[in-house]
């Protein structure tokens, strides 16, 4: 079994895809497998990925399959002991994956590795993009770091929530542990929040997830959908999804007055803002999936801080309701 393979998924990505996969021939490890996977982009990235002699397995799919599907299949025909999740518009540094495996070596209950990420902000001065996931008590997850330029903050080595899979490497430990008969991505999402559902689900089999500081990339953020109503509609869809499928095993105090002080308010909203009720189009879209309740429960060290943290925008918004509520409360008592 060959120790890495590198899974690239496109779509429409001809301005990045030839910066990622020459960023990849680029690295001081070599023992890898690149397969990249378009999904019927509309554009020339077919014509662009076929020019890059780096690609050893092209595969172009008649129609768009969605991120998970793409590799859960990669995994499927391409087995390895790491598996490095690339996104298309990830240019990585040259130790990166050198850096990032070196760590994966020494830290056995590692499931899922990053390094840190950067991006160009809007003036264009250097950003941090992500240096992993954390998840609110309105459960929103959140890139941890973004739009920071105070680098030395990301320094140390930490176990996070979970690491956005734009540039990740899995253990074959962990896609054994967490694979169904539907893969390892949980395919219901199609793309967004598939790599959060990955997260909750290595917490609660037991491995770690690990930053990794030395190790550098930079997202460049080029999919031209990526600011599309598809792509928002589909984050927050997704969003009731996961929440779905793991409610049992949010059992906080905090969890359940901020999510639900966060769904009231944005019931209430609903009466004048159409981005409400279109959050509310998504969550009912999201009840009609059917999905089974995961069973397994993670240590509730997990559901406290830092893995989860307090969103100011959640904490104003539930001081709204109460503040609505105790109105509410008064006119009834003077009414009677």
């Amino acid at each position: 079994m060959r120790q890495v393979t590198i899974g690239i998924v496109s779509y429409n990505h001809r301005d990045t895809i030839s910066q990622a996969i020459r960023s990849v021939a680029g690295q001081t490890f070599c023992d890898f497998l690149l397969v990249v996977w378009d999904n019927a982009s509309s554009d020339d990235t077919r014509e662009v990925i076929q020019r890059e002699p780096a690609v050893r397995e092209f595969i172009a799919s008649e129609r768009n399959v969605g991120f998970c599907h793409a590799h859960n299949e990669i995994i499927r025909l391409f087995p390895s002991e790491y598996y490095f999740c690339l996104n298309p518009d990830v240019v990585l540094h040259e130790k990166y994956l050198q850096l990032v495996l070196e760590k994966a070596e020494h830290v056995h209950s590692a499931g899922s590795l990053s390094g840190r990420l950067y991006r160009f902000g809007p003036s264009n001065e250097r950003v941090i993009d992500t240096v992993g996931h954390k998840m609110s008590y309105g459960l929103r997850c959140a890139n941890i770091g973004s739009g920071s330029k105070d680098f030395h903050d990301f320094d140390e080595e930490e176990d996070r929530f979970g690491l956005c899979a734009a540039a990740t490497i899995y253990t074959r430990r962990a896609i054994e542990a967490l694979s169904t008969s539907g893969g390892f991505f949980d395919e219901r999402y199609f793309a967004y929040w598939d790599d959060v559902d990955v997260d909750w689900r290595l917490i609660c089999e037991g491995f770690r997830a690990v930053y990794v500081p030395e190790a550098l990339a930079y997202h460049l953020r080029g999919s031209v959908a990526k600011s599309s109503d598809f792509v928002r509609d589909l984050g927050e869809r997704n969003r009731y999804v996961f929440i779905r499928k793991y409610r049992p095993q949010f059992l906080s105090l905090r969890i359940f007055f901020f999510y639900y002080s966060e769904e009231l308010y944005v019931l209430i909203k609903c009466l004048w803002s159409s981005a409400a009720r279109r959050s509310l189009r998504a969550k009912l879209e999201a009840s009609k999936i059917e999905i089974p309740l995961y069973t397994r429960k993670p240590n509730r060290a997990f559901l406290r801080p830092p893995y989860f943290y307090l969103h100011r925008r959640e904490a104003k918004r539930a001081a709204k309701i109460l503040a609505y509520l105790c109105v509410l409360a008064v006119t009834l008592l003077l009414l009677l």
